[in-house]
């Protein structure tokens, strides 16, 4: 968050965005837009398609696992392309950019942290951190994305609810009752004036409008409940107790379709029964918090709840059907949204299978002193391995440990993925994995490259050298949270240094 010494500078910010829009414009043949294959890169690179599209651009959209210097080089042997859109990605390369791509036209949209600046003056890096505003939780990529295609053309205001889905699923919903803030609360405001989104009030199941009820509890991980979430028997029992109906006649019921007071009930058993299993007060009460709902989406379906959809999108990246993500995000439904459900299906069934593996007593997890690793490189895909670290280190077990949980899997080409993830207590005492990791990967001494968010962060490193970039992330991390202990021992010291002035009282008379 911004202090009054760094007040956050929208103004400063649009006009950065309207520089590179300019260059849009400027631009002479076909506009290649490389995104993320995560729900926020995916739903980056459908608003800035349907913005091109609408402004009669010619546009391409590539998404990529990983912007890497071999990607990079791979898109400069690309000598009809001169204009390229970054989305979601870029912030952190552009080391390679200015190596490979400083003959072109480019423009970046990216929430991650900027490492180096941009050499040349044909690079446009559109980043929120110079004007206050921190990406990891007050804008994703496609709410950056969002803001260009806005000001590109303000009809381009209806793409504000897809913004929202991708900062929900980049899990930037920090503020109060798990709603979003800052520069995604502009998003949210557009989207509700556009009639194309609702923020409401609601129970924070996951699957509220398509998931049988015990079915939504049982996948729910934020809030995790122990003894429920991932055990769909207890759930049923859990159901049956509270006395609300699950079924009417045939068909099963979902949150959607609880009344007022059976929401009630629901909320108050959920609460008293969190409480009753060692949930924190906050924890418990998180289940009720704010839910974004896509008013033009059909009710019962994948793509209603902003979140699912988020999830939905998810899937399809992992498995590799970008296409069918990002055209559903441009508007397509019809059988690109059946495909999309059928993927979804197999990844569910995949996340179940590899989280089975990630236990704190499974032989592929190791614990350090400041972290801990789950070697998945036999067993689980590196396009899911970030997936399920953060799922994993949302559960009580990995939770409780107060650790960073990093997880690698081994690549097709031969590299090894790293992924980590860490929690909100961690951050506040002092944890920034984007900056741990990236010293960690240079002091490897390869070409790998490592960055991101303080929460969440990712790497891709030549095989050999995991178990040396374990132990330089473990110093590191040692070396932030003392580093925050010490300035607090510090602070309170001082403090307690200094002594109260005394003080005389005068009385007056009138």
């Amino acid at each position: 968050m911004s202090t009054d010494s760094e007040k956050q500078d929208f103004k400063g910010f649009i006009a950065k965005i309207k520089e590179g829009i300019d260059s849009v414009k400027d631009a002479k043949g076909t506009v290649l837009c490389i995104s993320h294959i995560d729900a926020d890169g995916l739903t980056s690179a459908g608003i800035i398609g349907k913005a091109l599209h609408r402004a009669n651009i010619q546009y391409q959209v590539r998404g990529v696992r990983q912007l890497e210097l071999p990607i990079i080089s791979e898109l400069s042997m690309l000598k009809n392309i001169k204009n390229f859109i970054f989305s979601d990605l870029g912030g952190g390369q552009i080391e390679g950019i200015n190596k490979y791509l400083s003959d072109r036209n480019i423009l970046i949209l990216d929430h991650h942290p900027v490492i180096t600046p941009p050499k040349s003056k044909s690079i446009i890096n559109v980043n929120p951190f110079p004007y206050n505003y921190d990406g990891s939780h007050q804008v994703s990529g496609s709410g950056i994305s969002y803001f260009f295609a806005k000001t590109l053309d303000p009809k381009n205001i209806d793409s504000a609810a897809i913004a929202v889905v991708g900062a929900l699923a980049d899990r930037q919903d920090k503020g109060e009752k798990n709603s979003l803030t800052d520069l995604n609360r502009i998003i949210v405001k557009d989207g509700i004036k556009a009639g194309v989104l609702e923020e409401n009030m609601d129970i924070r199941l996951f699957g509220r409008e398509t998931r049988r009820i015990y079915q939504a509890l049982e996948y729910t991980t934020d809030p995790f409940y122990p003894g429920l979430t991932g055990d769909g028997d207890m759930c049923i029992r859990f159901m049956r107790d509270t006395g609300i109906p699950q079924q009417k006649g045939d068909k099963w019921r979902t949150i959607q379709d609880l009344s007022e007071e059976e929401r009630r009930t629901l909320v108050q058993a959920l609460l008293t029964y969190g409480l009753q299993m060692g949930m924190s007060a906050e924890d418990a009460q998180s289940i009720l918090g704010k839910v974004y709902t896509l008013t033009n989406e059909k009710p019962g379906t994948l793509l209603r709840d902003a979140r699912e959809f988020g999830s939905l999108l998810n899937s399809c990246g992992r498995l590799g059907a970008t296409g069918i993500a990002i055209g559903i995000c441009m508007g397509e439904r019809k059988f690109l949204l059946q495909e999309a459900e059928t993927i979804m299906k197999e990844y569910r069934k995949k996340i179940s299978q590899f989280l089975e593996l990630v236990t704190l007593d499974s032989e592929h997890v190791k614990e350090y002193n400041n972290l801990i690793v789950f070697d998945g490189k036999d067993v689980i895909d590196d396009t899911m391995i970030g997936t399920i670290i953060s799922i994993a280190i949302s559960t009580k077990s990995f939770a409780d440990k107060k650790k960073p949980l990093i997880g690698i899997a081994e690549s097709n080409d031969g590299t090894v993925k790293v992924s980590c993830r860490g929690t909100g207590p961690l951050v506040a005492m002092g944890l920034d994995l984007g900056l741990a990791l990236r010293g960690a990967v240079e002091s490897i001494g390869s070409n790998a490259e490592g960055g991101g968010h303080n929460i969440a962060a990712g790497a891709r490193i030549p095989q050999g050298t995991e178990q040396l970039l374990f132990e330089n992330l473990n110093i590191a991390i040692e070396k932030q949270l003392k580093k925050d202990e010490a300035e607090s021992k510090k602070q309170s010291s001082t403090k307690k240094a200094v002594k109260k002035p005394k003080t005389t009282t005068t009385k007056t008379t009138k």
